[in-house]
């Protein structure tokens, strides 16, 4: 028998870790959630927050009624860096139980626009009323509270125009991708400023290119929406139909507009 250092062989052994580090899968259900540790905690950090915030109160139940049941749902939140963040659980009521006539009459889904983000701010700040801003740890019965990101509004149009070329590109896309970047570095101090005004009139602006794209002959449509001098709302977009005349493509705009200050 011969040793590795008789043989010369003075290299470290590569053992084999036994340390390994698993991510707890989603449960099915809440009574796999309860035996698992990870899934368990995140469900009391849910279940106190509701209780804390006093979201509901226990009540005898009502005869001859619809009862609203509610659920767990499960997910894995992630890092940037890929890592995983703590366990998230959340208790919602499931609406699918929901009787029409019975628990409900009409929906509705409050959905807030960066429009009517930049309404508030400009009132708040003509009238100098206080800002607070909420963040929401928990949300039952707000399932359908939905948050718009702030991204470059003024780059969405050219962007787009650029990403329907992603399968062929060729040199004047390139082109215009640089002059993006361009823009993107050239004005990233620059952002949109609300003033205080006295002035409460809604005024909107709107245009049309008639058949201006040459490829399709779509018209190009876009207005502003202004309170004030504040600037709460903008688009410019590829109309969906092809309009005969210049004047069919303008009265498509107006309607853009119409519905937005409506």
């Amino acid at each position: 028998m011969i040793t590795r250092s008789q043989s010369g062989i003075v290299k470290p052994i590569d053992r084999l870790s036994l340390h390994t580090s698993s991510i707890s899968l989603i449960p099915k259900n809440s009574s796999h959630a309860l035996k698992d540790p990870n899934w368990r905690n995140a469900m009391y950090d849910e279940y106190n927050a509701l209780v804390k915030n006093s979201t509901w109160l226990l009540v005898p139940r009502p005869a001859c009624v619809n009862m609203v049941c509610s659920m767990w749902l499960f997910k894995h939140k992630f890092h940037a860096d890929g890592t995983l963040s703590p366990y998230k659980a959340r208790l919602v009521a499931n609406g699918s139980s929901q009787q029409l006539g019975v628990n409900f009459e009409e929906t509705f889904s409050p959905v807030v626009k960066p429009a009517i983000i930049r309404t508030v701010l400009s009132l708040a700040v003509s009238r100098q009323w206080p800002i607070h801003q909420l963040d929401v740890k928990n949300a039952f019965l707000n399932g359908g509270l939905q948050y718009l990101t702030f991204t470059r509004p003024d780059l969405s149009y050219a962007v787009q125009q650029i990403c329907l070329y992603m399968h062929d590109p060729r040199e004047p896309h390139l082109t215009a991708i640089n002059r993006i970047l361009r823009y993107v570095q050239d004005t990233l101090d620059l952002g949109l400023h609300l003033y205080a005004a006295s002035t409460t009139s809604l005024v909107g602006y709107t245009d049309a290119d008639w058949a201006g794209y040459p490829s399709t002959r779509r018209s190009t449509s876009g207005y502003c929406v202004f309170l004030g001098d504040n600037l709460l709302s903008w688009s410019a977009k590829r109309q969906h139909t092809l309009p005969r005349f210049s004047v069919e493509a303008e009265y498509r705009g107006v309607a853009n507009i119409v519905a937005e200050t409506a």
